[in-house]
This record gives structure tokens, C-alpha cells and sequence, in this order.
């Protein structure tokens, strides 16, 4: 077996612990945020979590594929990789961030609330409004909890795939 498919198949555990990592601080950010607290405030590099899931679902997909033997596996084989229970539980986390991303994309005004010559703004697309300091803090907040709720179903789909998924008989020794 190649060095690159092992050491794939062997960063499998570390990288699925970090997506665990990743998840419960998704979990915990989303937690402050439907409370109506702006966490970037607070911890302006909330937004590497963001950042941190594409190395983490590439990985897991790579894995899965080096799994398969690199034969073109479906849905229904890709799906079938892990136990239903998990596959439960992504589905009703991706049905709940589906409604996050439905309910909260209007109230969330499609913009991004700035801070500029300690002026609280609103950039709307290009068009830039000035707000109230409660109503930038809200926006943010509301930001964070549409991006937490994506975060969360995409870390726990790592941490599942990467952790949980059954392997393909003797994985290791192709």
C-alpha cells in the first residue's frame, strides 16, 4: 500500500478526535448564540472553526474512497458505511441546520455587520447602514448561530465518517 493511502488511513483516529474537538465547540458556540450572545466578541477566532472543517471533510471522504478500494462508491454504499443510528442522527442534524439556514437567513439580513472608525455598520451587499450597538451584537449573534448549526452537521459528518464508518475488509493491508 502506498505511504500516502496509510497515512490517510491512520490519521483517521487523531483527525476524527480533532472533528470531535470541532464539534463540541460548534455545539458550544451555537449554544451562546441562540442566547443572543455575539461569541466573536469575545473570541474573534471563533470563525477558525469555519476554516478547520475543509481539511477534516476532505479527509473523510479521501479516507472512505482508500477504504473502498478506490472503487466509485454511490450514495447508498457511501451512506451505508456507517451504522444507522449514526446515520440518524446526521439526518436530524442536517434537517435542523436546514431549517437554522431557512428561518435565520432573512432575519440575518444577508449582510455583515462590521465595525469601522468604531462605528457599528452594516454592509448589505454594498450598501452600508449604520445600527445601534445592541443591533450590531444581534446580527452577529445570529450570524453565528446560521454558520454554528452548518458547523455542526459538517463535524459531526467528519467525526462519523472518520471514527465510526465500518471499513471495508482488510483496509489496512490493500
Amino acid at each position: 500500500m502506498g505511504l500516502l493511502r496509510q497515512a490517510v488511513l491512520y490519521s483517521r483516529i487523531p483527525v476524527g478526535i480533532v472533528a470531535l474537538a470541532g464539534l463540541l465547540l460548534s455545539g458550544l458556540v451555537h449554544v451562546a448564540s441562540m442566547r443572543g450572545v455575539d461569541v466573536e466578541s469575545g473570541w474573534p477566532r471563533v470563525w477558525g472553526l469555519h476554516y478547520a472543517l475543509l481539511p477534516m471533510i476532505v479527509l473523510a471522504v479521501v479516507a472512505t474512497g482508500i477504504a473502498a478500494g478506490q472503487t466509485r462508491l454511490g450514495f447508498r454504499g457511501f451512506l451505508g458505511l456507517i451504522p444507522v443510528p449514526a446515520l440518524i442522527i446526521l439526518a436530524v442534524i442536517f434537517l435542523y441546520a436546514l431549517v437554522n439556514l431557512l428561518m435565520l437567513t432573512p432575519l440575518s439580513g444577508v449582510g455583515d455587520p462590521v465595525i469601522r472608525d468604531g462605528r457599528f455598520l452594516f454592509n448589505d451587499h454594498g450598501v452600508v447602514r449604520e445600527m445601534s450597538e445592541g443591533q450590531f451584537h444581534f446580527q452577529r449573534s445570529v450570524c453565528l448561530r446560521l454558520f454554528s448549526s452548518v458547523w455542526l452537521f459538517l463535524y459531526l459528518f467528519a467525526a462519523v465518517y472518520l471514527l465510526g464508518a465500518r471499513p471495508y475488509p482488510n483496509e489496512l493491508e490493500r
